[in-house]
């Protein structure tokens, strides 16, 4: 899954994913965009919980920008 959200939320992101999913998330990159005010997030699942993913993120990060959603 990827998305776009501002830099300040990072910290929250990660913490709230790990809390929720844990071992369920394989890896999780993180990549700067318009100068460090936007992070690119890219986040690679072990299952198929995508749709409580996106609820978490959305609950918790307002500002997140959906993107492409690709089964590996």
């Amino acid at each position: 899954m990827r998305m776009t959200i501002d830099a300040e939320s990072v910290t929250a992101l990660r913490h709230k994913l790990t809390e929720a999913f844990g071992d369920a998330i394989a890896f999780m990159r993180i990549q700067p965009i318009e100068h460090a005010r936007k992070m690119k997030v890219c986040i690679c699942l072990t299952s198929s919980s995508v749709s409580g993913l996106m609820a978490v993120i959305m609950h918790d990060v307002q500002c997140a920008e959906f993107g492409r959603v690709t089964r590996f």
